[in-house]
């Protein structure tokens, strides 16, 4: 072993002493509980200063060379305990000084994030953490206004229901009816003693929106007191499923009632409610083709209709020779189309619709089965392009191959308007014209016309593996 001169000795005895002190002073951070109490300005002020004098002095030691060689091993795992527990408890104690009122914004954002039946769990979460998120989630009724009720109201859920009514005040609420797979009991409707729970509670008049699973008519009675007893409150519905009575229940509303969201099955019983989309402004409808006419004849005084998403639910394709009612939609500002596994719908609803003040389009397919390619030139998705080129921001593509003609579309040439084309998890990349039984998924031709949407738009790109195109 080399010998050591005396600077070096001295040097790293300086810095062992120095370590050994920054050791000695951290026996009172070591004791200090890792609680969810904030702890004072003394306290992380200390903590912080030992912090920097644990990893200043560690890191002089190890740059020496002392007698052995080696840094102790024991000295090592002690400063890395010290260090690790300072920055826990730095950690924490920076959580627990974020503002109530920024605390509060967060708890928002991840309550209206989180999946709908988790919601009411999401806020018994916040609740749970320390006393200061407590007094926060208490003091914020909006942070218990959604309540999952079971459709058989079982005994055990009851508490958690009068629990969140009570932490809601008055605030409106909104409930879910759920399904579950427990057995209906031989003659189950309502129970006289569920009946009487929810009459002795007399929320109906809170309710502003109400979400009904995809229950059977053994099951449905729940929903339907809920919908016959709310008051004029009431301006969200969504409905997975209709049953007989939950369909009358809704039909028999008065037709003066003004809904601001609606979210159900079109079927032709829609017809006869012509003022049913007069006051919405959130209109999102699953359907089958052959309703369409159906839908759009309710849509013709849908004067306030900002948002409107229609979702395809069948295969079928409507004849060229079918025909809807054409609609003005002077307030629509975004507009999503669904459809299952042919292109064919989007044509059928695009040429329905004229919408002045459109900004955002949206079309996606839930099949993979798609073998045409959108938009061709003189159809009526191509006009419709064309006659709202103006007013469109952003158009959005999912799982549809695209046609190459798009970038001679007048849309195209708006620089304004921002592309978003994901194309499908099969086949060609798009844009393309490549037929559907062609195999060459990345072939010469496919190149080729890439290169022209991109010489045609200098800013589009393609980000990531799934060949997503995007114009900003």
């Amino acid at each position: 072993m080399p010998s050591l001169s005396m600077d070096a000795v001295t040097h790293w005895t300086a810095n062992t002493s120095s370590l050994a002190r920054a050791l000695e002073s951290g026996r009172d951070v070591a004791s200090l509980p890792l609680t969810n109490e904030r702890p004072s300005e003394l306290q992380i002020t200390s903590c912080r200063a030992l912090l920097a004098e644990l990893k200043n002095a560690h890191n002089q030691l190890r740059n020496s060379t002392n007698a052995n060689g080696t840094v102790s091993q024991a000295q090592d795992e002690q400063v890395l305990e010290l260090v690790l527990r300072c920055e826990a408890y730095l950690g924490r104690a920076a959580l627990l000084h974020i503002p109530p009122e920024v605390l509060l914004e967060i708890f928002k954002f991840v309550y209206a994030d989180a999946m709908p039946l988790r919601q009411n769990r999401t806020a018994l979460t916040i609740r749970s953490v320390c006393r200061q998120w407590s007094h926060i989630a208490l003091s914020s009724s909006c942070l218990w206004t959604f309540i999952p009720i079971n459709w058989n109201l079982p005994l055990r859920t009851r508490p958690l229901i009068d629990l969140f009514l009570e932490r809601s005040r008055k605030a409106f609420i909104h409930i879910h009816v759920t399904n579950s797979r427990a057995p209906v009991p031989v003659g189950w409707s309502l129970a006289k003693s569920a009946s009487s729970w929810l009459q002795q509670r007399n929320f109906a008049s809170r309710i502003q929106s109400l979400s009904v699973g995809a229950l059977d008519s053994k099951r449905d009675a729940l929903a339907v007191y809920l919908l016959d007893q709310s008051a004029a409150s009431l301006n969200s519905i969504n409905i997975a499923k209709w049953t007989d009575r939950l369909r009358r229940a809704f039909f028999s509303r008065p037709t003066q009632h003004r809904w601001t969201s609606i979210f159900i099955p079109i079927s032709k019983d829609i017809e006869t409610v012509p003022n049913l989309a007069r006051t919405v402004k959130d209109l999102r409808v699953q359907l089958h083709c052959s309703y369409a006419k159906s839908l759009f004849a309710c849509l013709g005084d849908a004067t306030e209709l900002e948002i409107l998403h229609i979702t395809d639910t069948d295969s079928w394709i409507p004849s060229q020779s079918e025909i809807v009612p054409h609609v003005e939609l002077s307030s629509l500002v975004e507009l999503q189309i669904t459809v299952f596994s042919d292109i064919a719908p989007l044509d059928l609803f695009l040429g329905a619709i004229s919408a002045p003040r459109i900004k955002q389009l949206t079309l996606e397919s839930t099949s993979s089965c798609i073998i045409d390619l959108w938009p061709t030139r003189d159809t009526p998705s191509w006009v419709f392009l064309d006659n709202h080129s103006q007013s469109l921001v952003s158009i959005s593509t999912k799982n549809l191959p695209i046609h190459a003609e798009l970038a001679t579309s007048s849309v195209f040439r708006q620089t304004q308007v921002s592309f978003r084309l994901q194309a499908p998890t099969w086949g060609p990349p798009i844009p393309t014209t490549l037929q559907g039984s062609d195999t060459d998924s990345c072939g010469g031709t496919g190149i080729l016309l890439l290169d022209i949407m991109v010489r045609r738009a200098e800013d589009i790109r393609m980000t990531g593996s799934d060949l997503l195109f995007a114009r900003n």
